[in-house]
């Protein structure tokens, strides 16, 4: 997601992408916030667009986090859900686009 890297922090990028990996028939775990620190900082210098078989090859563990982590982890699917429902729809309509890149 190089488009939201200065938009979005850690936390709003796991809780995209853990919203993604459990809609549309999906069951995958969640990505915490920690894990997009480290690729954040891992790919500090990328400056070319992501392209599909270069985002298969990140390691994203997505397992060990409860559905919701008190204090401000990540959220579960469903709160994740209902928080982009709360966004004005310009914004929602860009960061979808943004995960099709």
């Amino acid at each position: 997601m190089h488009g939201f890297r200065d938009s979005l922090d850690d936390k709003q990028i796991a809780n995209v992408l853990t919203y993604v990996r459990n809609s549309w028939g999906n069951k995958a775990g969640l990505v915490t916030p920690a894990e997009v620190a480290a690729l954040r900082t891992a790919t500090k210098d990328r400056t070319e667009a992501w392209a599909a078989a270069d985002l298969l090859k990140l390691p994203v563990s997505g397992g060990d986090a409860p559905s919701v982590v008190p204090g401000g982890g990540a959220l579960s699917p469903e709160a994740l859900k209902e928080a982009l429902k709360k966004l004005p729809a310009d914004e929602l309509k860009a960061l979808l686009q943004g995960l099709g890149n």
